[in-house]
């Protein structure tokens, strides 16, 4: 085994049944980061007239150097295919605990191709690797996923990530789930795992990674470690959340309402008091010190774990106001598997075409889509992930429901390559807006500028 690699890369063909293990030194040392080695796979083995959600396509999950290790926000895992939201490269990544358990088995990359002809899910438990039948999984949610997994493996130290029903009816925007909160969300990355009949992926390592100088790494670790539990941002996340920085945005007005229309609501969410009042507790991701992740369990809704975006994606953007719905929203794209900020993009052009007479109750079965309607919410997003009705139309990428619909609805679909922005006031944030416009996802995690951000919290600081 290399210092700092699993030694391997694992290739499982579902339409052969082929399992392939090749070395990965001859990958890692070209490709230092899990993205390099996704692109580099996809490259070599995706033909580039294969469709995102034909059996061509390629699923690859990788880890990096760090992954397994002590080193803070090591527990990333990179995931790449070709998105059925652009139809060209799409990148997403995940944290929690899976991409630690991958290393410790022993690998540094997975890649999936073909499709099998029944639904399976994969167990990776070192160099054991079986493609069970997941047939009775098939229609489960993800909660149900992960449970009945462990069950059948008979071992609650495997890590899972699954797809919910929204990735099994090839939903564009389907996420890939791990461990609750963990998603591999905004390019369809759940949506190319359901095209492969792949319901969920189980793995559970014991061999451990391999450092050249343990303890010098281990004082390095534990430097940085302290470095951020020192910080004013640590302090923040820690004992406040990532809600503080969301609501903060509202503030400040840098966080559009009802689809980018204004900055500002009559009655905004009260996101800070409502985690206040129902917070069970706060985790976070592997050799992470931070635990940004707010753990809820709410009687009659449901449990789970959220962070950052979400906060204001599912509020501000369809101006849902009542915090206790907004969970019920949060608890359904997270056991169905769909990507909340695609989700929030797609159901406000919904709505802003709605209030404009674009789109009316015969393109929506019937449901009034009115801003903030809860019920009308609900009924919508359980119609997208199970691709009932309308929700036909509006589970594709919002450039395909967008020409679906015609009358001129492409006006009112904030959106890059099908991909709907995030709720960033773009307007004002022109590096951000340029990234958004030429980048792949639509988001601020791939080429944003931050610059304006310090330079708008200076301004504010003057002005009190």
């Amino acid at each position: 085994m290399d210092y700092m690699r699993g030694g391997t890369l694992l290739l499982v063909d579902l339409s052969t049944g082929l399992i392939e293990k090749r070395p990965s030194k001859p990958f890692t040392d070209k490709f230092m980061g899990g993205h390099g080695l996704n692109v580099k796979m996809l490259y070599d083995l995706v033909d580039p007239a294969a469709k995102p959600l034909e059996p061509g396509n390629a699923l690859s999950f990788s880890t990096g150097p760090f992954t397994g290790t002590l080193c803070p926000g090591s527990s990333r895992v990179a995931v790449a295919a070709k998105s059925p939201m652009t139809g060209c490269l799409g990148l997403s990544n995940f944290g929690g605990y899976w991409g630690a358990e991958l290393k410790y088995a022993g690998y540094d990359q997975l890649v999936v191709t073909g499709r099998a002809e029944c639904p399976v899910f994969i167990e990776i438990e070192n160099e054991k690797v079986v493609i069970h039948s997941a047939e009775h999984l098939w229609g489960k949610d993800n909660y149900e996923t992960t449970a009945a997994v462990r069950q059948e493996l008979k071992n609650p130290e495997f890590q899972i990530v699954s797809i919910g029903p929204a990735g099994e009816n090839l939903v564009h925007y389907a996420s890939i789930m791990g461990r609750i909160g963990n998603a591999a969300g905004r390019t369809g990355m759940g949506a190319v795992m359901g095209s492969k009949n792949l319901k969920a992926i189980a793995v559970r390592g014991t061999k451990g990674v391999k450092v050249a100088n343990p303890v010098g790494y281990m004082r390095a670790c534990i430097a940085t470690h302290d470095l951020i539990k020192n910080s004013e941002l640590y302090e923040m996340y820690s004992t406040i959340g990532t809600s503080k920085g969301q609501d903060d945005n509202r503030l400040l007005k840098l966080s559009p309402f009802k689809n980018y229309q204004t900055l500002t609501a009559e009655k905004p969410a009260d996101i800070v008091g409502f985690v206040k009042s129902n917070l069970k507790k706060r985790t976070g991701c592997f050799a992470c010190p931070v635990r940004c992740m707010d753990v809820f369990s709410i009687p009659d809704i449901g449990s789970g774990v959220i962070s950052c975006l979400p906060y204001t994606e599912l509020t501000n953007k369809i101006l849902l106001s009542d915090m206790r719905s907004w969970w019920k929203v949060i608890v359904l794209c997270q056991r169905y598997g769909i990507d909340t900020h695609s989700l929030a993009g797609v159901l406000s052009w919904i709505m802003e075409c709605f209030e404009r007479g674009v789109i009316t109750v015969a393109d929506t079965d019937g449901i009034a889509m009115d801003w903030g309607n809860i019920d009308s919410i609900l009924k919508m997003s359980e119609k997208i992930a199970k691709r009932e009705g309308c929700g036909e139309v509006f589970a594709n990428n919002l450039t395909q429901a967008t020409q679906i619909v015609g009358r001129d609805s492409d006006q009112y679909a904030m959106q890059t390559k099908g991909t709907p922005h995030i709720c960033s006031d773009l307007p004002h944030f022109r590096g951000r807006a340029l990234a958004g416009a030429v980048e792949t996802r639509g988001d601020h995690l791939h080429g944003g500028s931050f610059v304006e951000w310090e330079h708008v919290k200076i301004l504010d600081n003057l002005l009190r």
